[in-house]
């Protein structure tokens, strides 16, 4: 089983609340036990980390799963970080396409959840904020950055 979407994603509402099936999940996956440093509050991310941890440099979960990117097959990738971004949070209430200008609002640490999936033209990429830049955050993020946004295709 892949790791879950929020429940409360759908094609009306785009952002989850945190919560997803942890217990299927972990049912389905490490036989009803969570992986060492994981609970039932546990973020996919953190349970990302204990199950490369857990994985000890081998397969995940005895599923042939390495945790490399679907393209790759130049042997393993030894950085969790690798599915980590830092994004610009924007006010999803301006339009960007064309030259629209607008600043960030926030900078996140976000980890890409399941591969980048498409429908036609768009590409959907599903993540998880894990951090923020600003005060709430754990600090991970903290220096400078320039509102300089570039949308690549």
């Amino acid at each position: 089983m892949a790791l879950p979407r929020d429940t409360s994603i759908s094609e009306l509402n785009r952002f989850g609340d945190g919560n997803w099936d942890r217990t299927g999940y972990v049912d389905q996956n490490h036989d009803g036990t969570f992986p060492a440093g994981t609970d039932i509050s546990s973020t996919r991310y953190e349970m990302y980390l204990a199950e490369i941890a857990q994985a000890n440099g081998g397969d995940i979960l005895d599923l042939d799963e390495t945790g490399l990117p679907q393209c790759h097959t130049a042997g393993a990738i030894p950085d969790p970080e690798r599915r980590v971004l830092v994004a610009a949070a924007v006010d999803c209430s301006v339009d960007p396409t064309g030259n629209t200008s607008f600043v960030a609002e926030e900078y996140v640490k976000v980890f890409m959840t399941e591969p980048v999936g498409s429908t036609g033209s768009d590409f959907d990429i599903m993540v998880e904020v894990v951090d923020t830049a600003g005060d709430g955050g754990s600090g991970a993020l903290n220096g400078v950055y320039r509102d300089l946004v570039q949308l690549y295709r």
